[in-house]
């Protein structure tokens, strides 16, 4: 898959595509979840929190939006049969199960 233009909206990804992504999603939680953990225990420096906003960043900049970040909930820019959902996914799952239309969340999300 190319890179978006810059400034313009991530491509849709279709499920394998999206599913591709979640050694990548999966990793940059954790470091998230940990180095928020450090932060609020002993008030790390502020290189702490510009690593994070980094890898918020480049999540959006892939079209992948956190949602809680405690619950590890993410949403994926996607594409089902043509239109654009949220493939949403959350840490503790498997596997992406579920989807949701772009103004829905997740209590509307339904199964695959």
């Amino acid at each position: 898959m190319e890179s978006p233009a810059a400034g313009g909206p991530p491509p849709p990804y279709r499920l394998e595509q999206a599913a591709a992504l979640l050694p990548e999603i999966r990793a940059i939680l954790l470091q998230l979840a940990f180095d928020r953990q450090r932060l609020e225990d002993d008030g790390a420096d502020g290189r702490i929190g510009e690593g994070m906003r980094v890898l918020v960043e480049h999540l959006a900049g892939k079209g992948i939006e956190i949602r809680d970040l405690d619950g590890g909930l993410v949403d994926i820019a996607g594409d089902r049969d043509g239109t654009r959902i949220w493939w949403c996914w959350r840490l503790s799952e498997p596997e992406i199960g579920f989807w949701h239309g772009t103004t829905e969340g997740f209590a509307q999300r339904k199964s695959l």
